[in-house]
This record gives C-alpha cells, structure tokens and sequence, in this order.
C-alpha cells in the first residue's frame, strides 16, 4: 500500500502510532517487516518516541534477558 498510495499509508501509520502511543505502551511490536520498517520510519519523521519492533525481535530479546521475579515489571 505504502507504493501505491503513499499519502494513505502515512496517514494509517501515523493513526496506529497514535492509537498505541494512547495507551501508554513505549513498544509497538508488529509480525510484518514490512510493517515495521513503515511504522518505525512515520514515527521517527513525526517524532514520536514509541518504540517499534518486530515480533522475533521482542522474542529475542525476552529469550536473552534475565529472568523476572514474579510481579516484577518489564520494562521496555
């Protein structure tokens, strides 16, 4: 969609980074490359700090960092 109609998936990224920044969340994760190169470019243009990740990215990095005491909070 991004080749095609440029002006309309800029403005569904900017909509999904604003949905999710609403929430509170500092990561946005999404299973499509191609997802996340768009998203994380919109973001970066429009300055938002939220974070945007691929799916194998979070897995990861969740596989290769400590293991959390119950209750304790991620921190992302």
């Amino acid at each position: 969609a991004k080749d095609a109609f440029p002006d309309f998936a800029e403005k569904t990224a900017r909509d999904r980074l604003t949905e999710a920044e609403a929430t509170g969340a500092s990561v946005l994760v999404t299973s499509c490359s191609t997802c996340q190169r768009h998203l994380s470019d919109v973001a970066q243009k429009v300055g938002m700090k939220l974070q945007v990740k691929g799916l194998l990215e979070l897995m990861s990095e969740s596989a290769l960092s400590p293991v959390r005491s119950r209750g304790e909070e991620m921190s992302c």
